[in-house]
């Protein structure tokens, strides 16, 4: 006798999504030292709001930053905790992490501008955000960065 077990495959599709995120509430400053001409900072709180394919807000679950002061180039950490959708999706929550560079450039008027480039990663969902993976970039303007991610939902 041959038995033979037959199951189904699941597809797991992606898109992109796209938009940017601006702090509408400043993070509180946990900590701040300085060694070596750096200086760190820790933060928590505060609020960011996403829109485009991310749409929703989120606070600072923690933060860091390290600021080369002789170079005016910034390290930024953090992770926020995220409520809303995603590319369309029902409701729900989930981890977003960042780590990116900030550079701050001299312009020709003497003044300057500050600029982002970096990676971000979501994962965590819960709700109408469950299973969901993604994985971009963030680049452009410091005051409001714009973000691109691939993101799939595992299949339920």
């Amino acid at each position: 006798m041959v038995l033979f077990v037959i199951g189904t495959a699941h597809a797991t599709t992606s898109s992109t999504v796209t938009g940017s995120f601006i702090g509408t509430q400043m993070p509180t400053t946990l900590e701040t030292r300085t060694a070596s001409n750096n200086t760190f900072e820790g933060a928590s709180g505060g609020l960011f709001k996403f829109t485009g394919g991310i749409r929703g807000e989120g606070p600072f679950v923690k933060a860091s930053i390290i600021i080369h002061n002789s170079t005016l180039r910034a390290e930024f950490k953090a992770e926020f905790a995220f409520g809303g959708t995603v590319g369309g999706s029902q409701p729900g929550t989930m981890d977003i992490r960042i780590v990116a560079v900030f550079i701050e450039t001299m312009t020709s008027d003497g003044g300057f501008v500050v600029t982002v480039t970096g990676r971000i990663v979501l994962g965590g969902g819960t709700g109408g955000l469950a299973g969901i993976h993604g994985e971009g970039i963030v680049s452009g303007l410091s005051i409001s960065p714009n973000y691109s991610v691939n993101v799939s939902f595992d299949p339920a």
